[in-house]
């Protein structure tokens, strides 16, 4: 599958990487009949030699590791080794996976669950932590919250309209419920958007001609209510669109409307109805086909009470928010992150280790750095503050189980205060001073910034 597209803002930049000039090895040929011997071990010889997905994994995980990608040589050579491998049931000659190709670590993008992974900053990668983001923000095991009436929206006496909303909602309802009935449309937010999840099964691919039917009929539906509400009040459709001319009246109709729709009592289980009355939905779009007028009465409407937030509740509102659409990936590195904690109090007996800064309070991103503070209770018992070689001795010690986790570790002994220095995003700091001491600095090394530390 394939297809061409025009647009020269989506072709490369960059100039094109040469075509491999693949030159394909003969096929393997058998003297004589071919028996089912030959088959058994033509088979069994598959099971055991075929390494292409362990090729196309390790191809996907080295050209995004690798400062080349595709380009490095290590992923030309696995690229030519794929078509052997693509080859080999024919030619015979089996691929093996070099040494050098083998990866221990995946980007997260490859969805190695089993196998240790990190955030990859390359397209792929910021396109699947998008994906996942978004696919969690909407498809949680989370109830839906039941709409609620909002008094600002009812217009006094209102009442006088709605025994007549009652007869047209009930009306309006059948025919969205025909309709999704028809197409095996399940939810009113499907119907009003074109956007289904799935249809019948007899309707096959025919999904984009249904919503432009679909769509076709609601826009009807909607001129249809919307003329019957107006009809009384002789206006027409060109007439509404001045300024000024709904009427108070026409918001009291409108909020008639709104009230019924919203205090309709949805029940699917048919032993909750009536005898005789089939299971109801709520359909919370009635009153918005008269939007307009829905709109004015929350222009026009003066408020005796005015909503306010203190800036404390809005910012708590704003990281909850934040939680809520990342949690999967704020909590699968903050895992990570925990691991590398851990890793580093266990390898260091008598050294205690707190997480501060973003990964403490879970507003970091998956490239922000992990912030630690590492205290030394014999260095601190001092009561006074370490020299500059104290410093340095000090996370010489703490260098080799860095090295561990981070195989780029370095100590950078040239900043004004040393700092330990790797690779993957992270940062590491040191409190190496009395608890007492407030003076505070920042270091810049190598584009990464590492946040406040006792000096």
């Amino acid at each position: 599958m394939y297809f061409v597209c025009w647009k020269k803002e989506l072709l490369p930049r960059r100039k094109l990487f040469p075509p491999m000039n693949y030159e394909a090895l003969p096929k393997k040929e058998v003297l004589g009949t071919i028996t089912v011997s030959h088959m058994t071990a033509f088979v069994a010889e598959y099971i055991k030699f075929d390494q292409l997905g362990v090729i196309d994994n390790a191809h996907k995980a080295q050209a995004d590791s690798h400062e080349g990608g595709v380009e490095s040589s290590l992923c030309l050579q696995l690229a030519e080794l794929h078509s052997q491998a693509v080859d080999a049931p024919k030619t015979g000659k089996w691929t093996e996976l070099p040494k050098e190709a083998k990866v221990s670590v995946f980007p997260d993008f490859m969805m190695k669950s089993d196998k240790p992974s990190y955030p990859s900053d390359k397209v792929l990668g910021k396109l699947y932590r998008e994906c996942r983001a978004f696919k969690d923000s909407i498809a949680r095991d989370v109830p839906l919250k039941k709409p609620h009436i909002v008094p600002y929206l009812l217009v006094p006496n209102f009442q006088k309209y709605q025994e007549e909303a009652k007869e047209l909602y009930e009306e309006y309802s059948s025919q969205l419920i025909t309709l999704m009935n028809l197409y095996g449309i399940e939810t009113e937010a499907e119907l009003l958007s074109g956007c289904f999840l799935k249809l019948h099964s007899r309707l096959g691919r025919e999904k984009v001609e249904i919503a432009e039917i679909v769509s076709r009929i609601m826009t009807k539906i909607r001129e249809n209510f919307r003329s019957r509400f107006f009809k009384e009040f002789d206006l027409g459709e060109e007439n509404r669109e001045v300024v000024g001319i709904i009427s108070e009246e026409m918001q009291r109709k409108a909020s008639a409307w709104y009230f019924v729709a919203y205090s309709h009592k949805q029940t699917t289980n048919a032993a909750e109805n009536e005898p005789n009355e089939t299971p109801s939905m709520q359909f919370l779009s009635f009153p918005w086909l008269v939007d307009d007028v829905m709109l004015s009465i929350r222009v026009k409407k003066t408020f005796k009470v005015q909503e306010s937030q203190s800036i404390v509740a809005s910012i708590s509102e704003s990281v909850f928010k934040v939680f809520e659409d990342e949690r999967h990936v704020l909590l699968q590195s903050f895992q990570d992150r925990l691991q590398k904690k851990n890793f580093i109090s266990t390898a260091m007996p008598g050294v205690s280790v707190a997480m501060f800064g973003s990964s403490a309070t879970l507003l970091f991103r998956p490239d922000s750095d992990l912030d630690l503070c590492v205290l030394d209770p014999r260095l601190i018992a001092r009561q006074s503050e370490l020299d500059r070689d104290e410093q340095i001795a000090f996370l010489k010690t703490l260098h080799p189980v860095m090295k561990k986790l981070f195989k780029h570790a370095r100590l950078v002994d040239s900043a004004r205060v040393p700092v330990s220095f790797f690779f993957c995003y992270f940062s590491f700091t040191k409190n190496l001073s009395a608890p007492d001491s407030s003076r505070f600095s920042t270091v810049v090394v190598e584009n990464t910034r590492f946040f406040p530390q006792v000096d």
